[in-house]
């Protein structure tokens, strides 16, 4: 009796090497929705480093501009806004999602306006902005904006 319950605990122990295809649904299934989580919290961090590299870039574009005024007694005046590589010398910058678009842009001599969309809709700055230079620029908490301190 003890060879018998010796012979048939080693033929089952053999027959039961591998998984069922019921708990093999079930792992899969756990790395599927952990593997969509990952990924919807790996966009929202993309979106939220290239705001943050807008608003940055806005921002340096704003002092160089205030700098070109105090030097000059007047804001650039081309369609670009561009103060010269004197004030920004890295160049222009451009929107990080998209190399070849530019942010929106409205210059005179007197004032301008810079604007740009935030990807993640939240952060903005452009409530309640109701003036000549900044009209139609972008208005709302999804957009954020840099115009003339002087």
């Amino acid at each position: 009796m003890n060879k018998r319950t010796s012979l048939f605990s080693r033929i089952r122990m053999q027959t039961q090497k591998g998984f069922t295809l019921l708990e093999l649904l079930v792992v899969i299934s756990i790395i599927g929705i952990l593997m969509a989580a990952a990924g919807a919290s790996f966009s929202n961090a993309q979106k939220s480093s290239r705001d943050a590299r807008r608003k940055a870039d806005l921002k340096a574009i704003s002092t160089a501009l205030e700098s070109y005024y105090a030097d000059n007694n007047t804001y650039p005046t081309d369609n670009s806004c561009n103060p010269r590589e004197a004030y920004l010398p890295a160049g222009m910058p451009t929107d990080p999602k998209d190399p070849t678009s530019a942010y929106s842009k409205n210059c005179s001599a007197t004032a301008y306006c810079i604007c740009d969309l935030l990807e993640s809709g939240k952060g903005g700055n452009s409530d309640g902005v109701n003036d000549a230079t900044c009209s139609n620029m972008g208005q709302g908490s999804t957009y954020f904006c840099v115009k003339n301190l002087q």
